[in-house]
């Protein structure tokens, strides 16, 4: 699979961003967020919520807009 790493004026990525690949039977994409350690409760919880899922394929732009809603 490729997929360019999402990059436009103004967005970067500040923090370690972990993909994870399985195969499995079916087609399924699931987007989270881990939030370090350090970060406070209420953040912690605000991050973990952020779920994306149900996505059968995701292509270059799909992934930028992610990036940019993150």
């Amino acid at each position: 699979m490729k997929l360019p790493f999402a990059r436009d004026s103004g967005l970067c990525t500040r923090f370690v961003t972990q993909i994870t690949m399985r195969r499995t039977s079916y087609e399924n994409i699931t987007i989270t967020i881990i939030p370090k350690a350090s970060v406070s409760v209420e953040r912690s919880a605000k991050l973990r919520a952020f779920k994306k899922e149900g996505l059968t394929s995701l292509d270059g732009q799909e992934f930028l807009d992610i990036f940019q809603e993150v």
